[in-house]
């Protein structure tokens, strides 16, 4: 990341390096292309995160500690622009990042595109709609322990 970085963003992608790290742990532990063995390098300025991840009947289960506001607001943000992915509001997902409004026209027709294509239709989508919904629900009541899966990761 560049210097120009939004600090915001570095600390984001510090938390996301740590999830994924420890979810590869979990889901091959023995070593295979989907795992990086190295220790996520951090450019942020939070401090980071601790992270489990387990399985058990249910699936997986990571459990996030240590923990400040800050963190919770990225994973807040985090899974609302996820939301708005699933959903196809391209346009309110491109307002997290940017306020140029020929990008944010551009957004709009692209919406308008995969609308058109009914997108929304597949069950994946209706998956990821319902699993985001669950994790935000969850963030937003400061359950600590959201129940993850490799597609929301």
């Amino acid at each position: 990341m560049g210097e120009n970085t939004d600090v915001r963003a570095k600390d984001a992608y510090d938390m996301q390096q740590i999830i994924r790290f420890h979810h590869a742990w979990c889901c091959t532990p023995e070593g295979g292309i989907s795992r990086d063995f190295d220790a996520p390098l951090f450019g942020g300025e939070l401090i980071p995160i601790k992270c489990e991840c387990m399985k058990n009947e249910n699936g997986e289960v990571m459990n996030i500690s240590d923990m400040e506001e800050e963190h919770l607001e990225i994973m807040i943000v985090a899974v609302q622009v996820n939301l708005c992915l699933y959903t196809i509001q391209i346009n309110k997902m491109m307002k997290y990042y940017t306020t140029d409004e020929r990008v944010l026209e551009l957004a709009l027709i692209a919406e308008k595109l995969y609308k058109k294509n009914d997108l929304l239709g597949s069950r994946y989508a209706k998956e990821k709609i319902i699993s985001s919904k669950n994790l935000l629900g969850n963030l937003s009541r400061n359950e600590l322990t959201p129940h993850m899966t490799p597609h929301i990761i």
